[in-house]
């Protein structure tokens, strides 16, 4: 009997989540809405057959037995607020997981409070270099390493508003969040601005790291270690993401998909610490 699940949200909900739940045999449903555009991408109409539509989003949580939510930070928030408590085997959720910090503490409460079974998609931690970097900053002592992530950021959307999850830290530098922990990093400095971040931070082995990430009319990404560069890309999933062809990160999705979730809720407290840490250390900055 095939896994039923539930996909909210357009966008990366269907061209990333969708074929990647397809490609592992998940029986997919989701909205009506989402019908035609479907059919109308090359790299989506494929899995027409494997997708049931309904018309409304409380008819679909009774259909299914997993929930995939991939939408804005408020609105993810605002689903997980009001449909608890949670009759779905798994939550397949994005980061961060709510707008605010209130809010975010909110749902982990809830997580621990019901037991819900959970996990957030943090894509570039499945990638060898966020790992390699990791494992030598553990072993190492007296490097550098320097992170430098430019990205072409579309003028009007959430993904630049703070007051709903969105900006430079909360969007782009979580990502790191878990790297500093596992890494086991003490933060040095960090200073943000609308459209630049940067994130200095320092390891017992006397290891540092900076991360820069700054909006830009090209998108791209590198990495170096004590100024030599180890990857040069124009993002960091290493593969070019181009509009209707198959999305890179769908093979990201099917590992995230099928991985062990039984530190998420650990994970999300600690995310949640750090967060807290460099948001107050960007006030007094």
């Amino acid at each position: 009997m095939n896994k039923k699940v539930g996909i909210l949200g357009g966008g990366f909900g269907l061209y990333g989540y969708l074929p990647a739940f397809a490609n592992l045999q998940f029986e997919i449903f989701t909205l009506s809405k989402y019908e035609n555009y479907i059919k109308k991408r090359p790299d989506l109409s494929k899995y027409i057959d494997k997708v049931n539509f309904l018309n409304e989003e409380k008819e679909l949580i009774k259909n299914v037995d997993y929930i995939n939510i991939a939408r804005n930070p408020e609105s993810q928030y605002q689903f997980l607020i009001y449909n608890k408590p949670y009759s779905f085997k798994h939550l397949y959720i994005e980061k961060p997981i709510a707008h605010q910090t209130i809010a975010y503490k909110k749902c982990i409460e809830n997580f621990e409070t019901e037991n819900t079974s959970f996990s957030v998609f943090y894509s570039l931690t499945y990638m060898d270099w966020y790992n390699n970097i990791i494992e030598e900053i553990q072993q190492e002592i007296d490097k550098e390493y320097t992170i430098l992530w430019k990205i072409k950021q579309k003028s009007s959307s959430w993904k630049q508003d703070i007051s709903r999850g969105g900006g430079m830290l909360k969007f782009y530098g979580i990502h790191f969040i878990q790297m500093f922990i596992d890494a086991k990093l003490t933060l040095k400095n960090i200073t943000m601005s609308e459209n630049k971040l940067e994130i200095n931070l320092e390891s017992k082995n006397i290891n540092f790291l900076t991360i820069f990430i700054e909006s830009s009319d090209k998108n791209s990404f590198s990495v170096y270690k004590n100024k030599e560069i180890l990857i040069n890309s124009s993002n960091p999933f290493l593969r070019e993401i181009i509009p209707e062809l198959p999305d890179p990160r769908i093979e990201i999705l099917e590992k995230y998909i099928q991985s062990d979730s039984s530190t998420a809720l650990e994970l999300e407290k600690n995310t949640l610490i750090w967060l807290d840490l460099l948001e107050q250390s960007i006030k007094h900055s």
